[in-house]
């Protein structure tokens, strides 16, 4: 495999570890910059529109034939009020992992899957403090679904490290 420049760090990284990643919430990206400083409040983790909306960042990850961990799409889910508060809580708790799934809706397009993927029902479940939630994609009729639950060829996951590089799927 062949050594690419990460888009986001500029250090050099062989092309199998790419993967991608989404700085903010799409609402949020198409916001101007200078009324995101007045309206967003983004810690990396959590973040907050107008007061209203919340939103928490994860990954979409789908297991890869041939290799020992998967590929994961970092991407933010909307979520409501209470389920911000309650995962907020949870942050820094040891065994949070251990805490029911949350409901969220992806808040992110991804444009590898045939159909959208913004606006997508997920299952939200935390991981071991220090690591990101997972989301799940509850639509069954949707790729997503099927390579979350099946798994990705290497090819595939070349597909998406070209996107994610800018050279198209």
């Amino acid at each position: 495999m062949s050594d690419v420049r990460c888009p986001s760090c500029g250090e050099m990284h062989p092309i199998d570890e790419i993967e991608g990643s989404h700085e903010r919430p799409d609402v949020v990206h198409s916001i101007g910059i200078f009324s995101r400083v007045f309206r967003v409040r983004n810690d990396g983790c959590f973040c907050m529109l107008d007061r209203k909306r919340y939103f928490v960042r994860g990954l979409l990850c789908f297991p890869v034939a041939g290799r020992s961990g998967p590929y994961c799409w970092g991407v933010w889910a909307e979520i409501d009020r209470s389920t911000y508060t309650e995962m907020d809580r949870l942050w820094d708790e040891e065994g949070r992992e251990s805490a029911s799934t949350f409901p969220g809706v992806i808040a992110n397009e991804v444009p590898l899957f045939g159909r959208p993927l913004l606006g997508l029902k997920v299952a939200i479940s935390m991981q071991p403090v220090g690591l990101k939630p997972h989301f799940r994609v509850l639509d069954e009729g949707h790729a997503a679904y099927g390579e979350q639950s099946l798994g990705i060829t290497e090819a595939r996951a070349m597909e998406f490290n070209h996107y994610v590089l800018g050279r198209g799927a």
